[in-house]
């Protein structure tokens, strides 16, 4: 039942526009997950601490993000690629 409304939940998000086409071709959208999105220019810059399960988009390389896990920056955190 909870992935039937997940799946409900993702395509009224979809609909409305918020999922980005950045996320739906890496294939990590989840409604219950935070994203930001920002230039790795920016990313690199400011360096914030990233919230635990935030996916980072970085728009400027659509084949590259990286998942927080609450405590470490952004220059600390694992880079992961998209799945092909």
């Amino acid at each position: 039942m909870l992935n039937f409304i997940k799946k409900i939940l993702y395509r009224i998000d979809m609909l409305e526009g918020r999922a980005s086409a950045m996320e739906q071709h890496l294939g990590i959208y989840d409604p219950t997950q935070m994203f930001r999105r920002d230039t790795l220019e920016n990313w690199v810059t400011y360096n914030p601490v990233i919230k635990n399960k935030e996916i980072c988009l970085i728009t400027d390389k659509p084949d590259i993000y990286k998942r927080g896990d609450g405590k470490s920056k952004f220059m600390d955190l694992p880079t992961k690629h998209k799945i092909e």
